[in-house]
């Protein structure tokens, strides 16, 4: 493998690791704790007791998000030209638009809406019932969605279990790799998780049928409530869930997913390089520190990436981005750290990504 560095931009500078002790410049701190001695606050201390201490917890923001003035005119430009689009029939431009506006509000009715619409036309029930449960989640109260409900009812069936799962927005599942990282931003975003310091998970292991199976750990530096976790993720993915361990610092399960292993349908890609760096131009909240690339082989190439994300839900979109070229992503391992000089805590993560070339 050939290690290199991807890029760089802007917020590496915020969102780098964790500054250690190679980085700091030692004489400057020896002259400071002389200093200190010399004014009488005694010199007591290790220079090793200076060091970051990582965190122990994250404050998790539970407060619903407000749209910016500027995301609120981006939303208004891009429905309008939706709409445009929808009443010509001109299906494909109508999506494009609607997916321009999930960019600033991914649980937006009207959007939502719009595709139910356009799916059940298509006679492509699996989509129509996805877009219209967000519909209805977001605008109870509309009697239009309610009669998009009961026409749609006439032709499929609700889904019992649904292949997506509420309150995150990243589309309809297809495959284990999906699943994943949508059970992560989901447990991330409660508060049973805040004391998570430390997630690893094993590769994806084929079981009979369309089941997959994946061992997840999670770690902590202080107490884990282990029970709220296993909830939490029962709650979200309605299949089977094993306990493995559950002490007060350590949990690690074994998770069955009713999806495939790996994405049967993952496009060829070429120039991933550059791929990326566009990704990451647009997506501004990915910091990308270093990768490791493995050779092409038999159609699929390895890359792991090393990526700082100020919170999982940005990282989880940005592998929704690169899942269609993707027979399978990993979170191998993610540590809770601080965003250097400050208090705010940052996730650096390895993803191993599996691309089809």
């Amino acid at each position: 493998m050939n290690k290199r560095l991807c890029f760089s931009c802007i917020l590496s500078l915020l969102l780098s690791p964790v500054f250690a002790a190679s980085d700091l410049d030692l004489e400057k701190l020896k002259e400071k704790a002389k200093e200190y001695g010399s004014k009488g606050g005694g010199s007591s201390k290790k220079l090793e007791d200076l060091a970051v201490e990582p965190p122990n917890s994250r404050f998790i923001d539970s407060a619903t998000k407000s749209l910016s003035e500027e995301d609120k005119r981006h939303i208004l430009v891009h429905m309008k030209l939706a709409n445009r689009h929808f009443s010509k029939k001109n299906y494909d431009k109508a999506k494009e638009e609607v997916n321009k506006v999930f960019e600033r509000d991914p649980s937006h009715s009207g959007g939502h809406f719009m595709l139910a619409v356009i799916a059940g036309r298509m006679k492509d029930h699996l989509p129509a019932w996805y877009h219209i449960t967000v519909a209805k989640e977001k605008d109870s109260g509309n009697k239009k969605i309610d009669d998009f409900i009961a026409k749609l009812k006439t032709v499929s069936s609700e889904p019992d279990s649904p292949q997506w799962i509420p309150g995150i927005y990243n589309g309809i599942e297809i495959d284990a790799s999906e699943r994943i990282f949508d059970l992560l931003e989901k447990l991330l975003l409660d508060e049973c998780s805040q004391n998570i310091t430390s997630i690893e998970s094993s590769d994806y292991q084929k079981q009979s049928g369309n089941k997959t199976n994946v061992e997840l750990t999670f770690k902590a530096r202080e107490s884990l409530p282990g029970d709220k976790i296993i909830s939490n993720l029962q709650k979200s993915n309605k299949s089977g869930i094993k306990t493995e361990e559950n002490s007060s610092k350590n949990l690690k399960l074994t998770v069955t997913l009713n999806l495939n292993c790996e994405n049967p349908n993952a496009k060829p890609i070429k120039g991933i390089n550059d791929f990326i760096n566009d990704l990451t131009e647009d997506m501004s909240e990915i910091a990308i520190s270093n990768t490791e690339e493995g050779e092409p082989s038999n159609g699929f190439q390895e890359i792991i990436y090393e990526i700082s994300v100020r919170d999982f839900s940005s990282l989880n979109k940005f592998m929704r981005r690169i899942s269609p070229f993707a027979s399978k992503f990993v979170l191998q391992n993610m540590d809770l750290a601080y965003v250097p000089g400050t208090q705010s805590t940052m996730w650096k993560a390895k993803i191993k990504v599996i691309y089809k070339v």
